[in-house]
């Protein structure tokens, strides 16, 4: 009997949305979200829509490796002339993965920065 392929078995992740408030006068990496992860799912994409944001800006996609760590997977480094829209994916993940984003510090305050996971 033919085993069916991997991509198959693994169910999609249940789709969600979000605002984080990224605070521009911070130069410290910022937690925008963590998806809690309970067993091996597919991400399409998660998407982060930077059109509030006005500097230039690290982003990061984490996935954490057992109870206590979480190990970088992707670095986007971001630019204010850069598209608003930044895609990070698709993959699949069995394990919580987080989302930070980091700047520079020389904004003038918060900013809100919209969110979908799909």
């Amino acid at each position: 009997m033919k085993r069916p392929p991997l991509i198959d078995i693994v169910p999609d992740i249940a789709q969600s949305t979000g605002v984080f408030s990224f605070d521009e006068t911070n130069a410290a990496e910022q937690i925008a979200f963590t998806l809690t992860i309970t067993a091996r799912v597919k991400i399409g994409a998660i998407w982060i829509d930077m059109v509030n944001v006005t500097q230039n800006t690290t982003i990061r996609g984490k996935h954490q490796t057992n109870a206590i760590n979480l190990r970088t997977f992707t670095t986007i480094p971001w630019l204010i002339t850069d598209d608003d829209n930044v895609l990070i994916g698709p993959f699949t993940a069995y394990r919580n993965v987080q989302v930070t984003l980091q700047c520079g510090g020389g904004g003038g305050g918060n900013v809100n920065v919209p969110f979908a996971v799909v």
